[in-house]
């Protein structure tokens, strides 16, 4: 039998009782899809550094470039 504090917890976190946090997406992330890309390791590390040279983040970087390339391309 569950209990009122588990169920309470769960709900609050947006988690089923049970599940911790298994199915919890961040707000930031909600409606978004998820894309992966492997990079050289000498690619990541000039993006990580452009990255805080710009006081920015790698994903507002991607997500820039990205959006440029399908403009470019009239995707």
């Amino acid at each position: 039998m569950r209990d009122k504090l588990t169920d309470a917890m769960s709900q609050a976190a947006g988690t089923r009782a049970g599940l911790g946090r298994a199915g919890w997406v961040p707000p930031s992330r909600r409606g978004k899809k998820g894309v992966l890309i492997h990079v050289a390791p000498d690619v990541a590390k000039r993006l990580k550094v452009l990255a805080a040279q710009r006081e920015s983040s790698m994903q507002a970087l991607g997500v820039e470039a990205l959006e440029r390339l399908l403009d470019r391309y009239g995707a």
